[in-house]
């Protein structure tokens, strides 16, 4: 899987060059995002400790589930690859969490921008207008079928980044490992 995103990536940033490119470590599926990146977020950062328990808690009971990534989408901001998780256990993590945080009073940390519920990989933002829209376009379309392939989440990971998840920021703060299937 990773080699066909990695080559779907380059051929991209030939298209499209002075964008933000994702690089292969920054590549990650957003479960939920329990501080969002909104002018307010360092207001939350005091009640953010008492969260990493809750998630224990939710994901320590959860198994772990595969996600197949298959087409591509465009946003006004981003190129995405389309994630479709195998059976039900990534919305039954994400509603376990939710249910978790409104329970102990921190419900309104989440979905402050819209509610995560697809999986996807954001592989491209721009960050000034594409000057070859039309071979942007193109290729777009010519890849919305593209199989990049499954993978396994054994693991996820409570991090704290900038806006693009980008290496040189995220900080691991903790790892939980799921249950094997």
């Amino acid at each position: 899987m990773r080699g066909a995103v990695e080559e779907f990536i380059g051929r991209l940033s030939t298209l499209c060059p002075g964008q933000y490119f994702y690089r292969p470590e920054e590549l990650h599926v957003t479960i939920l995002c329990v501080i969002t990146g909104t002018p307010s977020w360092r207001e939350q950062m005091p009640r953010f400790e008492a969260s990493a328990p809750l998630i224990d808690e939710v994901l320590r009971r959860q198994s772990s589930f595969g996600i197949k990534f298959s087409g591509v989408t465009a946003a006004p901001d981003s190129v995405m690859i389309q994630g479709f998780p195998v059976g039900d256990a990534l919305s039954t993590i994400r509603d376990g969490l939710r249910e978790a945080f409104t329970a102990a009073g921190f419900g309104d940390m989440l979905d402050r921008r819209y509610k995560v519920t697809a999986a996807h990989l954001t592989v491209m933002r721009f960050c000034r207008p594409c000057s070859e829209i039309k071979q942007l376009l193109k290729f777009l379309t010519e890849n919305r079928d593209t199989n990049f392939g499954e993978c396994d989440i054994k693991n996820i990971e409570l991090i704290f980044g900038d806006w693009y998840a980008s290496a040189n920021s995220v900080k691991t703060l903790k790892e939980f490992r799921l249950m094997e299937m």
